[in-house]
């Protein structure tokens, strides 16, 4: 009986709509179908919510069907009655309806250019209203054809105008009472313990300052981030980790973690003003050093090592040059292909024993073979003959008490550039650095080393640290 209703009652609906609205109907049909493929293409749901939506895409696909048969057989041989107020309703819905799905994907695409272009809440609202208020002014006078005066009159540029400003209005609304919604689910996400959150941006996930920074139109993902923003609480050394979920109006715990940025305090939500000056807190931002807490280790490194850090596994990335390890040297380009020039001041620091100590050492089995040729300044040198391939390669390797490798390098050439990689205090490290400077290696990881000491404020041993792969 469910599934006769299920079924039969939208094709009874789509079989007696009247035919002024079939249009409309057709077109509402098509929105809905849209909108819930790309809701449901941005969840990770199971098999129930699978079958729930192969039933409602088939269900719509039915109605249109029937939709496209009353065209075929009854309106080729009887065109509709283009007059009445039946048949004007009809058309006033369908520009009310465009008019709103071009409201809504002119607003998205404004949003996001004034979040990349003034990186401010503040003046991204700012903008949406003037976007508001032109489209309010300025479409009536676009508008092609006779215009009446009358304000209120169905005339279609007058349904427009009227259905995007609203939309606009709606979405400016939403964007100002979402922030103070996240502040409140973010002080009933703490349970009473020290918080602290980051929203999205273009540079990535950074500590909220402002309300503003929580509003619907600042806190997206995309925006340098995966998530729209996240929550940290607990200590320091472990935190824990949610993300913001518009889906389910609240915070929800994050597997992937986070790297701690922001100072953990009582009622940080609560603290925070609305709005607070876009220049002093860029002037903050490009003057301090990058302060956070990863893997249970407090980090402090000047910006112009162009610093970054992620979690699962927590690891850091710089840029160093010379064999003191400075500040790197030239133009380093953030995003997109990078020169060689940049790749050659690359450090890797991974803050977890690994199971590998790079992805290119070979041990030796089935299909590589690999024998140590001879020992020089602490390196074994070892052949790898590889099945497929029976060129001979060559990598260095260094092996503690147990035989567990400790460094290991590879070069290209005499004259060309080395991988080196080693392992200290649980933790490992990778860099490039020319063939000419394979002797001093042991001298490159201690200056290496020492130069991410300094970079460390605490430093708890192995075995404090939090590091999951």
């Amino acid at each position: 009986m469910f599934l006769i209703l299920f079924v039969g009652l939208p094709v009874l609906v789509s079989v007696l709509v009247p035919r002024p609205w079939v249009r409309a109907f057709a077109a509402t049909l098509c929105l809905v179908w849209l909108v819930m493929g790309i809701d449901f293409s941005r969840t990770r749901g199971g098999n129930a919510e699978m079958m729930g939506m192969v039933l409602l895409s088939a269900l719509i696909q039915l109605m249109l069907l029937v939709l496209g048969l009353r065209y075929l057989f009854a309106w080729r041989k009887k065109p509709p009655v283009l007059f009445g107020w039946s048949y004007r309703w009809a058309q006033t819905y369908m520009v009310g309806l465009a008019a709103l799905v071009g409201a809504v994907l002119l607003m998205a695409l404004w949003v996001q250019v004034c979040n990349a272009v003034f990186q401010s809440g503040l003046l991204t609202h700012f903008a949406v209203a003037v976007l508001m208020l032109a489209w309010w002014v300025l479409l009536p006078r676009l508008w092609r054809g006779s215009l009446s005066d009358a304000v209120g009159s169905l005339h279609p540029a007058n349904v427009s105008r009227w259905v995007g400003a609203a939309v606009m209005l709606a979405a400016l609304t939403w964007s100002m009472v979402s922030a103070q919604r996240v502040a409140q689910a973010a002080q009933v996400a703490a349970q009473g313990q020290a918080y602290c959150l980051l929203s999205a941006t273009e540079s990535g996930l950074q500590p909220v300052t402002r309300l503003l920074d929580l509003a619907g139109f600042s806190l997206q993902a995309g925006r340098g981030a995966m998530r729209h923003g996240q929550l940290a609480t607990g200590s320091v050394h472990a935190p824990f980790w949610a993300y913001w979920s518009y889906r389910e109006s609240g915070f929800v715990t994050d597997a992937m973690g986070g790297v701690l940025t922001c100072d953990l305090q009582p009622h940080y939500a609560a603290k925070l003003p609305w709005w607070t000056s876009d220049h002093a807190v860029q002037a903050s931002a490009a003057s301090r050093e990058s302060n956070f807490w990863l893997a249970g280790v407090q980090w402090r490194i000047p910006q112009a090592y162009k610093a970054q850090a992620s979690d699962k596994p927590a690891s850091l990335d710089f840029y160093a040059s010379s064999k003191d390890f400075g500040p790197p040297t030239g133009t380093l380009v953030r995003s997109g292909p990078q020169p060689w020039s940049q790749i050659a001041q690359s450090v890797n620091v991974t803050l977890c024993a690994p199971k590998k100590i790079h992805p290119r050492y070979e041990l030796g089995d089935a299909q590589n073979q690999v024998r140590t040729v001879s020992v020089n300044q602490g390196l074994a040198k070892q052949e790898i003959v590889t099945a497929a391939n029976q060129v001979p390669r060559y990598q260095y390797v260094e092996q503690d008490a147990k035989g567990a490798p400790v460094t290991w390098l590879a070069c290209d050439g005499p004259d060309a550039s080395c991988n080196h990689a080693f392992v200290r205090e649980g933790m490992y490290i990778r860099f490039v650095h020319a063939a000419a400077d394979v002797p001093n290696w042991k001298s490159l990881q201690d200056a290496l080393w020492q130069r991410i000491r300094t970079f460390a404020v605490t430093w708890p041993d192995a075995a404090m640290r939090q590091c999951a792969n």
